[in-house]
């Protein structure tokens, strides 16, 4: 539509200029080449309206050629050996299998570039300072989509998107802005952040994504149960959805009243039933990287009910990081992947106990994962490498 069209188009440089103009002269933060790249994804990198996307890669491209040639940040760290044995298991999964080379040489691209950003950029927040300024620049960009998002729900009376290709990856991007408020708000007990939390949570509903809705639920109850202050929040909090559950009436029930008998729903279990068959047939190094999009009609379940829907489409995705490493890259991968995901938890809990930032946003990650395809962004991967640099050996 025209309207999602002028606001995909408008949205980057409104926020932009307020950026400009009012955040960065208030808050004293890090360079500005690694405040770019966040701003990048929250605003360009899914965003297809004019030069958008492209700009989004040259940022990329020149924070690459900034942390490497400039900074000279080091890849000999804890967490690039994780990336690494992820892609030594790309290249595995190439044996034996049909390959189609677009898609395997654009996907292996793209996670290259994230290692190449994601490493540098847990090495910038070493110190705890420009840790919380990213915190805060990303709750900054939360409340800023939100905002947006209430109008471009008013103007189209569907699932807001913003600057965003997809309405669910929109909501990750502000379950993980409310999140890093709460634990700013956490550090530091200032009220209006309590309403900042409310923005977003307004604008995590008009993604319409289930799944991050009870997430952020989840994450404003276990980050901020224990503070004073939570019965304050929780009462305006009350108020402002009896008041606006009218208004947001049309999405919340399009998207909670009949999840039986919704099309993404039965498209996920004809998904899960068709893994099965890539299991049984490639159960040590999957049908390759990126292939299920282009593979997964050789292995549909016959006789028994399932595939009438996703046969139809051209093209479909896992919804599943997890199933999606299990089908491309075998069990092995799977395997030391979910090894590695629970020794994270081990460490935080460990060292950390339950209630705190780190775990609640693993936690979120693994959940978003775990129905929807989270592996070519930035987001997870940045947030899995700090947590694991926070609580690798030499930090703990």
């Amino acid at each position: 539509m025209v309207n999602e069209e002028i606001i995909k188009l408008v949205t980057p440089v409104v926020v932009i200029v307020i950026y400009l103009f009012f955040y960065s002269k208030r808050y004293n933060i890090f360079p500005i080449i690694p405040q770019l790249l966040i701003l990048s994804i929250a605003l360009f990198s899914s965003n297809f309206q004019w030069i958008y996307r492209i700009l989004g890669q040259g940022i990329i491209l020149l924070f690459i050629l900034y942390a490497y040639f400039y900074k000279k940040y080091k890849l000999k760290t804890d967490y690039s050996k994780i990336f690494l044995c992820f892609l030594c298991f790309i290249f595995v999964s190439y044996i034996g299998n049909a390959i189609v080379k677009d898609s395997y040489v654009t996907s292996i691209l793209n996670y290259i570039s994230i290692t190449l950003t994601v490493i540098p950029y847990v090495q910038i927040c070493k110190q705890n300072v420009v840790k919380r300024e990213v915190f805060r620049l990303f709750e900054f960009l939360g409340i800023c989509l939100s905002i947006v998002a209430f109008v471009e729900y008013f103007a189209t009376s569907s699932r807001v998107e913003v600057t965003f290709s997809n309405s669910n990856y929109l909501s990750f991007f502000l379950i993980v802005s409310l999140i890093c408020s709460c634990s700013l708000y956490s550090k530091n007990k200032k009220i209006y952040r309590l309403l900042y939390v409310l923005i977003m949570l307004i604008g995590i509903i008009l993604t319409g994504s289930r799944t991050t809705f009870l997430l952020s639920i989840l994450a404003i109850l276990f980050l901020l149960f224990n503070s004073k202050n939570f019965l304050k929040f929780l009462l305006p909090a009350a108020f402002v959805y009896i008041v606006c559950l009218p208004l947001f009436s049309e999405i919340l029930q399009s998207r909670y009243k009949s999840i039986s008998d919704d099309a993404s729903v039965d498209a996920r279990i004809e998904i899960f039933e068709t893994s099965k068959n890539i299991i049984r047939d490639h159960p040590i190094n999957g049908i390759g990287y990126a292939q299920f999009s282009n593979q997964y009609k050789k292995y549909l379940p016959v006789n028994t009910g399932f595939s009438f829907l996703i046969y139809s489409y051209d093209e479909i995705v896992t919804h599943n990081d997890f199933l999606r490493i299990i089908d491309e890259l075998g069990c092995i991968a799977f395997l030391i992947s979910l090894y590695f995901i629970v020794s994270l938890f081990v460490h935080i809990i460990k060292n950390e106990g339950l209630n705190n930032f780190y775990f609640c946003m693993l936690f979120i990650i693994c959940i978003f994962s775990f129905t929807h395809n989270n592996l070519n962004s930035f987001l997870p991967w940045f947030f899995i490498a700090l947590i694991s640099d926070t609580f690798s050996k030499k930090n703990i």
